[in-house]
């Protein structure tokens, strides 16, 4: 144990460190190591780090530590992440971090920042070499951290555009991250680190990793780096789930999102009101029909359309249709409903088009992400370079004939977002994946509103069988969301996509019982007996939509636990349901061959 550690305890004599008057060694303080940085080169720079080791005489010898460290615990948690961020900003402000030649960064851009090559040699191996020569993650972390999230990436990216995305997508249930320019010791020789790549730290970390976090950049795809499409393969041969990092969305544009799709609602709501006061009088019954099927066709257009500029006028057109029913229901007469019912309908569905428009916005950043790392992307690892020709040689044999399979999971990544046995599954019997990890939010508060508002017409009336719905169709919406939180997020993703296609349904089939009601209380509504008539056919009614809502409910949690593998092999037609419940530009015949993307496409996509 003490081996493994190198500092509990009596730490060895090879480490250094000697003369310890503490049981454990004080961590380094790395703000004293960076300003120890400046002093390095007169010569105070040991020193001063001497200082902040406390009772310690020597530094640490950091070559003898990655020895006794085993290779897959060299990792930085999260807030190490964060922390580093915050450091090279203060590197920048204070011209420690200077553009070079080959890197003309902006000292004063947080956005994308001077790349890791820069961060590299002007921060890392200055300030870890002045710590005792190991790697920044021992500097934090000397008895290591053991690693269960492997970051793959190509160092030509800035290195805050690389760190918001790996915090933004940082997997859920994961600690330690492995991340190359941290973990190394940039300053030892690397080169006899990773001369055998199946030994090598990285191949090492990544089979004790559980996921392996994709970061892209705006140069390359990195699968145009050989290291990384061994990455890949190692990933794909030890089942390894890949995910695409991509950056949080602008505020801006979720703000302008939002705005837009308010500012639909206040114009509907005050042509209602000008055409009541003003012009027309009070509205008619097809009047309200017309919209009523407006907000059928703009939500069924946001579920199923799959271009951006249409399902934002299906968000403005629905938004707008939405306040301009809520104010001109209570015109209509008391057979149809009270105002603040019809209030309730028009604000549940003016939020589910603020939603689905936020889910908009943070599609296009997701595709841009994926078109990241197309970019430049020959279609196969076997065009991929490296800088070391032994390297290529042994990472090319050690592959061998995967190259096929690595290259198609490589083009499932880039489709779905994401890689793991699942979507493997569902694209081997030609489910198109694309988005598939993707989550959208907009649906599950909407359709768990309508269900509310359905459940509480079930208990109502004086009819156990209703009341037998409501209580059903309450326990499968509780036992979906309860699912959702827990499952993985595949699953979650393609559950939610299935809801908002039943949902489509039980939207029309919430506005035609509305309609009906109208056309019944319209025309019957004259004798005693014929209310009695439309009463009982209210109880038909309403117990016809609470079998369909349990239906629907009962095939959204199949599906959502199933998951999308499971889904396409269910027998006859499992694959279309697959595909169906998926993506929104649905086409059996072309399902199966668009996974493999072209490099012509692959730009046109992004």
């Amino acid at each position: 144990p003490e081996a493994k550690s190198g500092f509990s305890g009596a730490a060895p004599r090879s480490l250094g460190m000697k003369g310890l008057c503490h049981q454990q060694r004080p961590p380094i303080s790395v703000a004293a190591v960076t300003a120890a940085r400046t002093e390095t080169e007169c010569g105070t720079g040991v020193e001063v780090v001497s200082q902040q080791l406390g009772c310690v005489r020597e530094l640490p010898d950091g070559a003898a530590m990655h020895r006794h460290v085993p290779k897959d615990h060299w990792c930085v948690t999260r807030a190490d992440l964060a922390d580093f961020e915050r450091r090279v900003w203060f590197a920048l402000q204070s011209g420690t971090i200077q553009p070079t030649a080959q890197d003309e960064f902006d000292p004063r851009d947080r956005c994308i920042g001077p790349t890791i090559y820069s961060v590299n040699e002007q921060f890392i191996k200055p300030v870890t070499k002045a710590a005792g020569m190991m790697s920044w993650a021992l500097m934090l972390h000397p008895d290591g951290l053991k690693c269960d999230l492997f970051i793959t990436h190509a160092w030509q990216e800035g290195i805050f555009e690389f760190i918001r995305k790996v915090l933004h997508s940082w997997p859920k249930g994961t600690r330690n991250a492995y991340c190359c320019m941290l973990s190394n010791p940039q300053n030892l020789d690397i080169a006899s680190l990773i001369c055998n790549p199946r030994s090598s730290p990285f191949a090492l970390a990544l089979l004790s990793a559980s996921h392996m976090l994709v970061v892209p950049n705006r140069n390359e795809s990195i699968y145009m780096r050989l290291w990384c499409a061994f990455e890949a393969s190692l990933a794909y041969e030890n089942n390894k789930v890949m995910q695409v990092a991509s950056a949080p969305t602008a505020r801006r544009s979720l703000w302008w999102a939002c705005l837009g799709v308010c500012s639909a609602a206040l114009c509907g709501a005050l042509v209602g009101w000008l055409r009541h006061l003003a012009f027309f009088g009070p509205i008619t019954t097809p009047e309200d029909r017309v919209c009523c099927a407006v907000i059928i066709i703009t939500f069924t257009g946001t579920v199923f359309l799959d271009n951006s500029a249409a399902r934002q006028t299906c968000h403005l057109c629905g938004a707008a249709a939405n306040a301009l029913y809520a104010m001109t229901a209570d015109m209509l007469g008391p057979h149809h409903g009270s105002q603040s019912i019809a209030t309730l309908h028009a604000t549940i569905g003016v939020c589910g088009f603020i939603l689905a428009e936020v889910d908009r916005v943070r599609n296009i950043a997701v595709r841009f992400e994926a078109g990241l790392l197309r970019k430049g992307y020959a279609g196969s690892i076997r065009r991929a370079s490296c800088s070391v020709q032994s390297d290529a040689d042994y990472i090319l044999s050690d592959i061998g004939m995967r190259t096929g399979e690595v290259d198609r999971a490589i083009q499932i990544l880039m489709r779905a977002g994401m890689w793991n046995c699942s979507l493997r599954a569902a694209a081997e019997v030609g489910v198109d994946v694309k988005d598939a990890s993707h989550i959208e939010f907009a649906v599950p508060p909407i359709v768990s509103a309508i269900h509310l508002y359905v459940i509480m017409a079930l208990f109502k009336p004086q009819d156990w069988l209703c009341h037998c719905f409501a209580i059903v169709d309450l326990a499968l919406q509780l036992s979906w969301l309860i699912s959702c939180v827990w499952l993985p997020k595949e699953k979650r993703a393609f559950g939610i996509k299935a809801l908002k296609k039943i949902s489509s349904a039980m939207l029309i089939d919430h506005m035609c019982i509305y309609i009906q009601r109208m056309v019944t209380s319209s025309t019957l509504n004259v004798f005693w007996a014929t209310q009695a008539m439309a009463g009982e056919m209210d109880t038909v009614v309403l117990r016809l939509q609470g079998a369909l809502y349990v239906g629907m409910a009962a095939l959204a949690l199949s599906v959502l636990v199933a998951g999308i593998d499971k889904v396409a092999r269910w027998p006859v037609c499992g694959r279309a349901l697959a595909q169906f419940l998926l993506t929104r530009d649905w086409c059996p015949r072309r399902s199966s061959s668009r996974l493999a993307l072209g490099p012509d496409e692959a730009a046109s996509t992004s």
